[in-house]
Formats: structure tokens, sequence, C-alpha cells
């Protein structure tokens, strides 16, 4: 009876362990459909001296790759006083991890598909990648892929980001966003960026289309507390075992 007592402790005693271990996961924030009120659209940056750029966006039934897609149309009216840009931020509502509550961020992993659908009045870079809102504060990937061609899909991808990967493109926090414990809720979302660089004034549009959106979140659970009962489960069997153990010193010197 003592020996079962025993191996009944021990395997409970594991359990309480691992239940309040940590442990890896990973969520993934995606959308390949686009509905218009999943997504946000809004001017991060805008350098331009010839006039206030325009930013808008919407989903589009047909053309993705394939299916649905999101096309961004901005306007952007360079005043030949180089280097100028625009710079916008399409956010995904829901698409938002709160370190604080399920742990700290290993690392992220991003991909979209990329069509520079149409574009007039120059021949800009065009550079896409991710962005992250924290507080009040917009960081980029530092890797961005920059785009040319027009009327081809293109999948531009990037894994096994960690903070140091990213650069505060606006607001007034940290250079870096915060992946620990301690670190605000981020919403995670996409970047496009219109720059030139030389020539006269001119004003610049495009549309651009999105598809295929996906961000995997890679981060350390936080440890949860064992439950309670097995607490107190554990520590009546701990007193039934010292009752046990005593009685049978007792019985013996007794003797």
């Amino acid at each position: 009876m003592f020996a079962q007592w025993y191996r009944y402790l021990v395997a409970l005693a594991f359990a309480a362990i691992a239940a309040g271990a940590s442990n890896a996961g990973t969520i993934t924030y995606s959308d390949g459909t686009f509905l218009n009120s999943n997504w946000t659209n809004s001017i991060i940056a805008d350098t331009a001296t010839g006039g206030a750029s325009t930013s808008s966006a919407l989903q589009i039934i047909s053309g993705g790759n394939p299916g649905e897609y999101r096309r961004d149309s901005f306007v952007f009216k360079y005043g030949a006083h180089p280097p100028e840009l625009v710079r916008i931020g399409d956010m995904l509502s829901g698409a938002t991890f709160n370190p604080t509550a399920s742990g700290a961020i290993n690392s992220i992993s991003f991909s979209l598909d990329y069509n520079l659908l149409q574009q007039s009045g120059g021949s800009p870079g065009t550079n896409v990648g991710l962005v992250m809102l924290q507080g009040s504060n917009y960081y980029s990937s530092q890797t961005m892929q920059t785009f040319f061609t027009q009327g081809t899909w293109t999948t531009f991808s990037l894994t096994g980001l960690n903070a140091s990967n990213f650069t505060k493109i606006a607001g007034a926090g940290a250079a870096n966003p915060d992946f620990s414990t301690s670190g605000a809720p981020i919403q995670f979302g996409y970047a496009i960026t219109l720059g030139a660089g030389s020539g006269g004034a001119t004003t610049i549009s495009t549309l651009q289309g999105i598809d295929n959106f996906s961000v995997p979140v890679n981060y350390t659970e936080v440890a949860s507390v064992p439950e309670p009962s097995s607490l107190a489960l554990l520590g009546v069997g701990a007193f039934l075992l010292g009752g046990r153990v005593y009685l049978k010193r007792r019985k013996r010197d007794s003797n």
C-alpha cells in the first residue's frame, strides 16, 4: 500500500509540474478573401512636397492569386525635392497578438502575393513589407521587396524575424518593438512605400494588388499555474503518506 501511494504521488507531482511548464506555440494570422470590413487603410508617412497624397483600398472579387484580392490605390504628388515618399499601412482587424497574455514572441514570419496592377506619371520603386502597430508606434520589417514589373503576381516572404529586424517608421516610442511578456498588444498588416529620388515634379498614381496575406507568430506560452484541485489532492496525499510513515515507525519503535 505504501509503495502504491508513493508511486501515485510522484506521478501527480510530475503532472502538476508539467501543467506549469512553458511550451512553444504558433498562431497564424491570414487572409485570402479581404472583406472591406476586416481591414483599415491609412497613410503612415507622407513627405511629398507637391501636395497631400491620398490612399484607399477595397476588395476585388476576381483576378487575385486566385479569386478575391485587396486592391490599394494611392496618389503620390512628387514635388521634385528628393527624397520624397508616401507610405501606407493596411492593418488586419483581429490580427493582434498580446505577449502579456499569450507569451513572449520568439520569431515572426510573413508572406503575401503582390501585383503592381497599374501605374502612371512616373517609374518609382514600390516597396512592400510587414508592418506592425504596437501602442501608437508603427514598425516595419527592415527587409522589404521592391517591385517594378506590372501585371504579375509575385510571392514575397520573410522568416525568423525577431524584434531587432524591425524599424520604427512612425510614433514616439522605442526604436524596436517589444516582443517580451511586458510588451503591449501587436497588430499586423502590410506596408507599401512609393518613393522618388529624381526627376521633375509629377503626380504618380498606382493600383496595387495584395493576396494570400499570412503572418505566423512563434511564441513561448505563458506558464500556467496548476489547478487548485490538483494541488489540494497532492497535499492530502502527502498528509496521508506522512501519517502512514509515522504510524509504521511508531509501531516499529514500540516493538
